[in-house]
């Protein structure tokens, strides 16, 4: 990973290092940018503990990435599971590592919470991030996802 880029998880009192990129997030994924709703929908999420946000940031403290994570269970396995929901890097800081830093300290956070398995989604499309997660040891499951949506407005 570039050096001097620093990966840490962050408390809601930090909102605002984050949710420009996560406006940027979901901008990547056809969304309309709303930094607002993506402000108040981070905030939200870590107010009532519900997401880990980790984030990665610069040598001027700048915000270069993050990645959050949610609280699931297996019933498999019987035990607590994360899902790796969010990941996204600035398209600046590319290359640069910081991918595979932010999924090695979710990984070693998870090892020290005990969490059984860690899960995650991408685009069909997005190969670069599925060549990435690979490297990183990641296996495809097996399973196929499927979605209802239920409220208008979903991709």
């Amino acid at each position: 990973m570039e050096e001097g880029v620093a990966i840490r998880i962050i408390d809601v009192s930090e909102i605002d290092k984050v949710a420009a990129l996560f406006d940027a997030y979901r901008v990547f994924y056809e969304r309309d940018s709303d930094l607002e709703a993506s402000r108040a929908f981070i905030k939200e999420r870590l107010e009532n503990d519900e997401v880990i946000t980790f984030l990665a940031e610069g040598n001027e403290g700048d915000s270069v990435g993050f990645a959050n994570i949610y609280h699931s269970f297996s019933s498999f396995l019987a035990e607590p599971i994360w899902i790796l929901n969010d990941l996204y890097v600035d398209p600046e800081f590319r290359r640069m590592g910081i991918t595979k830093g932010l999924i090695a300290a979710v990984e070693k956070e998870a090892a020290k919470q005990n969490i059984a398995r860690l899960k995650l989604e991408t685009d069909s499309n997005n190969l670069t991030a599925q060549s990435c997660y690979v490297e990183c040891g990641w296996q495809k499951s097996g399973f196929i996802p499927f979605v209802r949506d239920i409220k208008g407005g979903a991709k």
